[in-house]
C-alpha cells in the first residue's frame, strides 16, 4: 500500500482525495514551510492516531480539506484489524483546525454535516499506519 501527496490531492493505494489548499498553504507560510511538507506531517500525525485505534467501532475524524465554514475529514472507523475510512464533512470552521496538532480535532466527535453514502476504503490497520508514514510527495 502506498501514500503519495501532490499538490491537490492525496493518493490512497488506487484512490484519490482532493483537497482545498487555501488553509494548508497559509498554515506553510507561518512556519516557512510548502504545502507538500505540510500534508505530510498531517498525514504523520493520521498515522499516529489510527495507530491508537484498539476498541471495536472506535472512530478518529481526520482532516484533509479545510474551507471557512466547515472541515472535509476521513471518519476513520475500526473493524477488527481493519480501518474503515468514510468521507464526511463536519461543521467546524476550517480555518480553526491546528494543523501542527491535531489530537484534539480527531478525537472529538464533531457534528457532522454531510455524510458520503459509500465508503472510501477498508484497510488493514498496521498497513494503513505504515502507508501514511511513509507518504511521499510528488508534484501533480
Amino acid at each position: 500500500m502506498n501514500v503519495q501527496i501532490d499538490e491537490g490531492q492525496i493518493i490512497l493505494d488506487r484512490q484519490t482525495l482532493r483537497y482545498n489548499p487555501y488553509w494548508i498553504d497559509i498554515a506553510a507560510e507561518e512556519v516557512s514551510s510548502n504545502r507538500l511538507a505540510v500534508m505530510q506531517q498531517v498525514l504523520a500525525q493520521w498515522a499516529e492516531a489510527v495507530a491508537g485505534l484498539n476498541r471495536e467501532g472506535q472512530t478518529l475524524f481526520l482532516p484533509y480539506s479545510l474551507d471557512d465554514e466547515w472541515t472535509e475529514c476521513f471518519e476513520a472507523r475500526l473493524q477488527g484489524n481493519y480501518v474503515v475510512l468514510q468521507c464526511v464533512q463536519v461543521a467546524f470552521n476550517g480555518y480553526s483546525v491546528e494543523l501542527n496538532n491535531l489530537s484534539q480535532f480527531m478525537h472529538r466527535a464533531p457534528e457532522i454535516r454531510m455524510k458520503y453514502p459509500e465508503n472510501f476504503g477498508q484497510y488493514q490497520q498496521a498497513e494503513l499506519v505504515s502507508a501514511l508514514r511513509k507518504a511521499s510527495t510528488s508534484a501533480p
